[in-house]
């Protein structure tokens, strides 16, 4: 696999074109009203609302004005980037926006409360979780929507809380990629899931020191998630592009290809097949990109706008192609014969994913999770998020969830203070 560099997987700058918007609002409204105008939006949609801040909040108010229909849909209980809202003395509940929002557009709130991602026993272990969360607003719990395969009745089958022992995750993980689910099929991903980037890279270096030439003899790739790649810098993409290049010389700018007709077979893929030491997975990821957007053209399309929107997608890649990765190989690539990906993330990364194996080994990071002194009031929020983090991981199982606790988790469920010698403190 790949060197991965753990500076890579540090969060980048945040979103400044908000507060320059805002700036534009105050200081040369009529610049921004030549191209936008609330008189003349007629609909706002807000997605993962629960990662409103102040300044986002200003942005969506002078956007929708008094006139535009909007709707938010966001879930309080995955608000876990709370931190960019303490940084301006704010609560890192998302909740307090929740209730503006319904009151500054009159808005009708409803209540989505349906799981159709997660085995029953997964979805009621997260939502018994989150409950611990006092300054959490009531709302009806989950229903798990999947049924239990006949196979797999017990609950204890598919979702595990451990005791931590040293690389107990570690020593699972070929029999995880390689067991049949009641399907009859391997899992399409297991994900490992940390609570800190240090701890992700530890965990690198320990698969490809302990499992690394399995996997490869397997064709399983390791998907740090999350962190940045500079992926037109990789053989098998700058591979791709060449040829696509190479038909745009050859026909010129205005070279067109039907949606109907297969661009990965007609221009790319090599009568021979790839070489075999070529990365499936990164195969499969341009091709993802070349097919999904075949499927958005209604008309024959410029190949030089298809290189265009590769190189972009690539360029601004923040996780989200693994998702529609994800998409792309469970409708077109058969259960029996995928090769399994082995995930490895920080739990902050992983927000709109989904894994068919979940795995998350204890964590040794202290408690708050930025040791300093605080007051209990704001131990508590920090708390509250902390849960919130788990949270998110636990509800990203689809159908095994594997836990690992220790001092730490422990702390987590009571609420008390743990510092990085293995103490809890009150």
């Amino acid at each position: 696999g790949d060197e991965v560099d753990p500076d890579e997987l540090n969060e980048g700058e945040g979103d400044p074109w908000v507060e320059k918007f805002n700036r534009y609002i105050d200081e040369q409204p009529g610049r921004i009203g030549m191209h936008i105008s609330p008189d003349t939006i007629q609909y706002v949609f807000v997605d993962e609302f629960q990662d409103i801040t102040e300044d986002r909040y200003r942005m969506l108010r002078w956007i929708a004005g008094d006139s535009s229909r909007v709707t938010a849909i966001g879930d309080p209980d995955q608000s876990i980037y709370g931190y960019d809202r303490a940084a301006n003395d704010q609560s890192r509940s998302a909740e307090p926006f929740f209730e503006r929002f319904a009151e500054d557009f009159n808005a009708k709130q409803y209540k989505i409360t349906d799981n159709f991602r997660s085995l029953p026993e997964i979805v009621k272990q997260a939502d018994d979780f989150i409950q611990l969360n006092e300054r959490r607003a009531s709302r009806p719990r989950l229903m798990p929507r999947r049924r239990c395969p006949n196979s797999w009745s017990h609950s204890e089958q598919y979702v595990e809380e451990n005791e931590h022992r040293r690389y107990a995750w570690l020593d699972r993980i070929r029999n995880l990629l390689t067991e049949k689910g009641p399907d009859g099929s391997r899992p399409r991903d297991v994900a490992v899931l940390f609570r800190s980037n240090a701890e992700v890279y530890r965990a690198y270096r320990l698969i490809q020191k302990h499992h690394g030439d399995w996997l490869q003899k397997e064709g399983i790739p390791i998907i740090v998630q999350g962190a940045t790649r500079n992926w037109l810098r990789i053989r098998e993409i700058a591979y791709c592009l060449d040829q696509l290049q190479r038909h745009i010389d050859e026909k010129g700018e205005n070279a067109t290809f039907s949606p109907k007709t297969s661009t990965w077979k007609r221009l790319i893929e090599p009568q021979s097949g790839f070489p075999a030491a070529w990365d499936d997975y990164t195969l499969h990821l341009i091709r993802c990109l070349i097919e999904r957007f075949e499927v958005e053209q209604t008309d024959d399309f410029q190949i030089e706008h298809l290189v265009e929107h590769i190189r972009e997608a690539l360029r601004r890649d923040k996780g989200q192609i693994y998702k529609l990765l994800q998409i792309h190989r469970s409708e077109t690539v058969e259960k029996q014969s995928r090769t399994p990906n082995l995930v490895l993330a920080n739990l902050h990364k992983v927000k709109g994913l989904e894994y068919d194996v979940v795995v998350m080994p204890a964590s040794f990071q202290p408690l708050p999770f930025m040791a300093r002194d605080v007051s209990p009031d704001e131990f508590d929020d920090m708390v509250e998020e902390e849960r919130r983090v788990y949270y998110v991981g636990m509800t990203r199982a689809r159908n095994r969830l594997i836990r690992y606790k220790w001092k730490r988790e422990e702390c987590l469920r009571q609420g008390k203070r743990f510092d990085t010698a293995g103490k809890a403190r009150e």
